[in-house]
């Protein structure tokens, strides 16, 4: 698989030439607005995304801060901003397409042409534009009934159980991992065995992702040369997680374009993990075991 990356030039010839739809897919960690944000500045012509509606299903319970809506539904979503399953998709976020990453991995299963700019919205000099943007709903059927490559919490441990060599990468930065501080879920720490492969140390200067080789060389050091062995000749099964399965889905194009083998998505990720109170995390920077049967 190719990394879905390409400029804003090629992003504006795509526009312009084939009428490709821009979405904005900013959302923040921190709780910033990012509808507010949209309507204050951005690339002319596009169209917001909201993450936690159009992304996720907010009244799911037991799956995280960010569970996956219903096929169905992320199709109707999808309707209200004028797409179509012939649409080719232009994302982009303000943090190295680690955000829109989401929203690639959700359009890619119902065969929907997407790209991601490099930079995101800090690439385009051009002067931004301001409030909303006209759209005329499309019709669009996901074409699926259910996400097929994503576990949930339970499915993952009955993984575990049944496979002791599965290599779960957690996509956090490394404090978050370690524990030194978690901003938003109940615990702080990670799911004992996890190696830890922060998503943005795969791109260069936060614009464009890490050579095929410079990766290859970044899950060599994590998890070690073995390891990294039985990964590329797809001895092992992988699991990205990270804190709520966004930015979980930018890692998985890494892992694939590695290993030639999508990854399974835990969803509900330590977001999910952390809330449930009878399986072990572990803190600080030693993986630990992964949790015994």
């Amino acid at each position: 698989m190719a990394i879905p990356y390409i400029s804003i030039e090629s992003a504006l010839e795509l526009v312009e030439n084939q009428g490709a739809i821009l979405l904005d897919c900013r959302w923040f960690l921190d709780g910033r607005d990012a509808h507010q944000i949209f309507l204050e500045g951005h690339i002319p012509g596009s169209r917001f995304l909201d993450m936690e509606v159009v992304g996720a299903d907010l009244s799911v319970t037991g799956n995280g801060r960010h569970p996956l809506p219903s096929t169905h539904d992320f199709a109707q979503k999808l309707a209200e901003l004028g797409i179509t399953r012939d649409s080719t998709l232009v994302l982009y976020d303000s943090d190295s397409g680690t955000i829109a990453a989401r929203i690639w991995w959700m359009t890619r299963r119902l065969s929907i042409n997407t790209y991601i700019i490099a930079g995101g919205i800090q690439s385009y000099s051009g002067p931004l534009e301001a409030g909303e943007v006209d759209i005329e709903r499309s019709v669009i059927d996901a074409g699926i009934s259910r996400w097929e490559g994503s576990v949930t919490t339970d499915e993952l441990i009955n993984l575990i159980s049944k496979d002791r060599t599965i290599v779960i990468l957690d996509a956090r930065n490394q404090d978050r991992y370690r524990g030194d501080f978690e901003p938003v879920d109940p615990r702080a720490g990670h799911i004992p065995g996890a190696y830890n492969l922060p998503t943005r140390s795969l791109m260069i200067d936060g614009i464009n992702p890490a050579p095929l080789e410079g990766v290859k060389a970044i899950l060599k050091e994590v998890v070690g040369e073995d390891v990294f062995t039985e990964l590329v000749n797809n001895e092992r099964q992988v699991v990205v997680s990270c804190g709520s399965g966004i930015t979980a889905c930018h890692l998985s194009m890494f892992v694939e374009e590695v290993t030639g083998r999508e990854p399974i998505l835990y969803n509900g990720s330590f977001s999910a993990w952390s809330t449930r109170y009878d399986l072990p995390v572990q803190i600080g920077g030693e993986r630990g075991e992964l949790p015994a049967e």
